[in-house]
């Protein structure tokens, strides 16, 4: 299923006349054919934000559920995109998994792309203390898509590790934090790219419930970078053409969730998203809006017990000329 980071591809990938992609002038990441030194921020947000984006936000959601769980007869849904459900902190270990299959379109004159990107993450934790979790993640992400003017389709796979933690300070205020690394590869044609990538992230949020009603706002900020080594055009390797991209982004936002009971319990949220860095940068005409809103909606299930819980969950990103859709499921086992 190919339904759902910052990456840059250097000129060099178009040298040969041969290549697959020598056909036409279009602008990759960060190279635009034929000499022009622009950046196509569509394609770079949409890879970076599926791949090493996706991961944090995947990460903060499990650990904001399994740390929300006083003060109201059940834990929320997690907050922005993950359907994770929640249970107590308290319990010693815990296993959980969460898949998320995204599609972002740029749709400005000239830099249309779209970018489909699947993102897997297994997680393991254990409670030290009643108020303190560590854990650690693997993750593996698959893309692929096409670019305005390029014959060929991109393709870009990667892993990465992260480490984290979760402390509850008050019965209502948790923080959550994760730092990753890990390896992409980049392909277009003949001509592909590796890349280690570097990530982390820490959030803020705040539970309150009133009744069978949960409201919790959450703040944070990401921040996800990629190097990458000289690329390859037919194999042979361009000396001088490995750079960094990088993306931060601050994220705001606000969900509710609704205890009904019998095992269910659905939630709705939005989140405001604002870019605050990207590199390289995009030339004069080439960005599109930095700011964003994303809505979420979902529901997970519990057993008796509460001991196996899962979710599903819908959420749309909406910027200027720029959409993201996003499905994921997720699974958790507590022991």
């Amino acid at each position: 299923m190919k339904a759902i980071r910052n990456l840059a591809l250097p000129a060099a990938l178009m040298m040969l006349g041969g290549s697959a992609f020598a056909s036409a002038p279009y602008c990759l990441l960060n190279y635009c054919g034929y000499g022009s030194s622009t950046a196509n921020p569509g394609v770079n947000n949409a890879l970076i934000q599926g791949t090493s984006i996706q991961t944090m936000v995947t990460i903060s959601n499990a650990v904001t559920s399994r740390m929300t769980f006083t003060g109201g007869p059940r834990p929320t849904a997690s907050l922005q995109r993950t359907s994770m459900a929640a249970g107590s902190a308290g319990q010693g270990y815990n296993v959980w998994g969460n898949f998320g299959a995204s599609s972002q379109e740029d749709t400005r004159s000239g830099q249309q792309s779209k970018v489909d990107t699947d993102n897997t993450v297994i997680g393991f934790d254990y409670a030290m203390t009643p108020n303190l979790v560590l854990g650690v993640t693997g993750s593996y992400d698959d893309a692929d898509g096409n670019i305005r003017g390029a014959g060929a389709k991109l393709d870009n796979k990667g892993y990465s590790v992260a480490p984290y933690l979760g402390w509850q300070i008050t019965q209502n205020l948790a923080l959550d934090a994760s730092a990753g690394w890990g390896e992409g590869k980049f392909k277009i044609g003949s001509g592909s790219a590796d890349s280690d990538r570097t990530f982390a992230g820490v959030n803020l949020s705040y539970t309150q419930w009133m009744g069978n009603w949960q409201i919790v706002g959450k703040g944070g900020y990401l921040y996800a970078e990629e190097k990458y080594k000289n690329s390859k055009n037919a194999g042979v390797t361009v000396p001088g053409s490995g750079f960094t991209n990088k993306l931060d982004q601050i994220r705001v936002g606000v969900q509710g969730a609704y205890w009904m009971g019998n095992g269910v319990q659905p939630y709705v949220g939005v989140t405001y998203v604002s870019d605050q860095d990207q590199s390289p940068k995009p030339a004069a005409g080439k960005k599109f809006e930095k700011d964003g809103w994303v809505g979420v909606i979902g529901v997970n299930f519990f057993n008796a017990s509460n001991t196996i819980y899962g979710g599903l969950s819908y959420s749309n990103e909406s910027r200027d000329d720029m959409k993201n859709d996003t499905w994921t499921a997720s699974i958790n086992f507590r022991f």
